[in-house]
């Protein structure tokens, strides 16, 4: 991994900032899918890792309003890409659009 992605993810890591420690999260749970996910699959490692926790409801809530910010955050930093793309879905005759995470760099 570069030097400069590391010092900015310990730079997150550090941060009081919300915002931060969301796309810390989002790292996180990106991490545990392997590099990507569909932003549905994204929410559903992050409210997993916030139960565990111990996050009350509404601190959830909060935290999941955070989401685009924090990931525009890690964009910003090259850490991660966010691209809105076609995804098939078997209850549905047509594709649906929604966003894919992906770590850059992985290793």
């Amino acid at each position: 991994m570069n030097e400069n992605i590391e010092k900015a993810i310990e730079d997150l890591i550090k941060s009081e900032d919300p915002v931060h420690k969301v796309a810390v999260d989002i790292l996180k749970a990106l991490y545990i899918l392997y590099g990507s996910a569909w932003e549905s699959e994204l929410k559903d490692v992050l409210r997993g890792l916030w139960s565990i926790r111990g996050l009350s409801l509404s601190e959830v809530w909060e935290a999941e309003k955070l989401i685009p910010n924090a990931a525009e955050a890690l964009s910003k930093l090259n850490i991660i890409k966010v691209e809105e793309r076609l995804r098939a879905d078997l209850g549905r005759s047509k594709p649906l659009k929604e966003n894919l995470y992906e770590i850059n760099n992985l290793t």
